[in-house]
């Protein structure tokens, strides 16, 4: 039986959890972070630290714009949006997502965990000059697009700097016991376009409690995957396009 049969039979059996990276996303133009062409070809993963935010703010939103101007503008993909169906169709029961492009939401998904929180929510920081962890959340209106819109002056208001509610490396997570609930209460894990690295993120299918949990990655290279998974390497929007043939 071919791997995708197989993940077909699982989720014509209960319904599955999915797990997504920034690989659900290139197709809809949003670079990756780890592939050969990614992100992190030309930057390191501390530019996009809480360190480098509150250390150099003009450096930190140079790599941040570069890395997520694209968002503002991206469509879904056929890959959110045969997720939608499937949860739709009662084969997925919800989404943990890292992705911060919220392009899940847009192709039609309703159960959503921003496991990384998003870019179009936002705060506005004031940092102290004695200790730069101290800081006072504002209410603000001011458009999102103005404030990412490549010019460094553009996210300082005064004393105040805004800060996208992205969770940054060094950052703790508020998502883990939701998503821990969510993961917990399916026998099918689905991880689609990541080579899940990040922690505590990777964590979730790693710590679940089931002894009868299958796993199944969908992704365009091969992923070190800490346990027994089926692996089904490929663009991610052909293998479900090719997946939604078997559940017919």
């Amino acid at each position: 039986m071919k791997p995708i049969e197989r993940l077909a039979g699982a989720l014509k059996a209960s319904p599955a959890v999915v797990f997504t990276g920034a690989g659900v996303s290139t197709n809809s133009g949003i670079p990756d972070f780890r592939s050969e062409t990614g992100f992190y070809k030309k930057y390191h993963e501390d530019d996009l630290a809480i360190e480098a935010y509150f250390d150099d703010p003009d450096k930190f939103f140079t790599a941040f714009w570069e890395k997520f101007s694209s968002v503002f503008d991206a469509q879904p993909n056929d890959s959110h949006k045969i997720l939608a169906d499937l949860e739709k169709a009662g084969y997925v029961k919800g989404i943990i997502t890292q992705n911060v492009d919220r392009l899940h939401q847009k192709g039609g998904s309703k159960r959503v965990i921003e496991f990384h929180g998003n870019i179009f929510d936002y705060d506005l920081i004031h940092v102290t000059d004695k200790n730069r962890q101290l800081y006072r959340i504002i209410n603000s209106d001011v458009p999102v697009h103005s404030i990412m819109d490549g010019n460094q002056l553009a996210y300082r208001q005064g004393k105040y700097i805004y800060k996208p509610q992205v969770v940054l490396y060094g950052e703790g997570i508020t998502k883990w016991s939701e998503s821990l609930l969510l993961s917990n209460a399916v026998k099918t894990h689905i991880i689609i376009g990541t080579s899940y690295v990040v922690s505590p993120f990777n964590m979730i299918s790693y710590n679940n409690p089931n002894k009868d949990l299958e796993v199944f990655v969908i992704n365009k290279e091969p992923i070190d995957y800490q346990g027994h998974a089926t692996q089904i390497i490929g663009d991610c929007s052909e293998i479900l396009r090719e997946l939604m043939t078997y559940l017919k």
